[in-house]
């Protein structure tokens, strides 16, 4: 029964991929598949999507105006493909991180409690450990987008031609998040983590076919206060272990982990405020839960498809002021 259902999830996924391509929308059981047939087929679903688009779809030019000569593009393409992240030897600029931390203190955040409810509040950065209520303090998305620091970093032409070089054509905006991790008296289990929806265990992505997620750390980040982990070369097509996909797309526990991986391919990223990561996170991936300090990032995506999990509702106002000829605002 088990087999069945795997080999089912197939074509659907499939004539699911063409229903969104006529429609512009993806039925839930139909994304359902593609993360079954994803863990059966070991990533090679994303091979047979990539196929498809390559015989439908002409490549885009890009325009190249405002790039910055100093970047090796090709070394960054180089190594996302084959690790699944770069970290930029250059970090954001003092004035927008400023500006990005006055707008934390001034603006509604939401959580998810102990219990699995979704509350709002303002983010208080200094109270005691055992007053907070979550391990992440998440941000509207809506109100992100509206910020101007913040969209000048999304629509910088040096990170869409990162993402058209891995993707071979033009990036979609996807998603944005930013949140301020926390560091709680409480012992983190796989339990209380889905509850707070805080991603502090091994996992991989799946909302979209391809993707890349800009990572910019707000706060400085040593291994006390919450560094990203990646397992390097498990976002590639037959990198996963067959016995942790069997288990679907589900969280995974260092011990695990580090049965199947070399210690040396296990990658933590600490810097100072303003350092700056892009990764393809269909690797295994985490955020170390902070010890003694708080952690705040802003995270920005761009995808080959809108294909996959729900898309990001953008009104017209602000689409319009995401105009860029090297990003497709949809």
């Amino acid at each position: 029964m088990f087999l069945i259902k795997n080999l089912i999830s197939i074509p659907i996924t499939i004539l699911g991929y063409f229903y969104f391509l006529i429609t512009k929308n993806t039925p839930n059981f139909v994304y359902q598949c593609f993360i079954i047939s994803y863990c059966f087929l070991n990533g090679k679903i994303v091979k047979i999507l990539k196929t498809i688009d390559f015989f439908i779809f002409r490549k885009q030019r890009f325009n190249y105006k405002g790039i910055n000569p100093k970047l090796n593009f090709n070394l960054i393409n180089t190594q996302l493909k084959e690790k699944g992240y770069y970290v930029f030897p250059n970090k954001l600029n003092n004035k927008i991180i400023d500006d990005l931390l006055i707008f934390s203190k001034k603006e509604d955040c939401y959580y998810y409690d102990d219990f699995g409810k979704k509350r709002l509040c303002k983010f208080k950065k200094k109270i005691n450990k055992k007053n907070y209520h979550s391990s992440k303090y998440s941000y509207f998305e809506n109100l992100l987008i509206k910020f101007k620091p913040i969209r000048k970093i999304l629509l910088d032409n040096n990170n869409l031609l990162i993402s058209y070089n891995y993707f071979k054509n033009k990036p979609y905006f996807s998603n944005i998040n930013m949140w301020w991790s926390t560091a709680r008296e409480r012992r983190l289990t796989i339990k209380n983590e889905k509850f707070n929806r805080s991603a502090q265990f091994f996992h991989f992505d799946l909302d979209r076919p391809k993707w890349l997620k800009l990572f910019i750390y707000l706060s400085d980040v040593d291994k006390y206060s919450g560094p990203h982990e990646y397992v390097e070369g498990s976002h590639k097509i037959l990198g996963k272990p067959k016995k942790v996909l069997a288990k679907g797309y589900q969280r995974i526990g260092t011990g695990e982990i580090a049965k199947f991986y070399k210690k040396k391919k296990i990658k933590r990223i600490v810097g100072k405020k303003g350092t700056m990561f892009i990764a393809d996170t269909s690797c295994f991936h985490r955020g170390i839960p902070p010890l003694k300090k708080n952690r705040l990032i802003l995270v920005i995506e761009y995808s080959n498809s809108l294909f996959g999990a729900k898309i990001l509702k953008i009104n017209k106002k602000i689409k319009q002021s995401l105009t860029n000829s090297n990003l497709i605002v949809d």
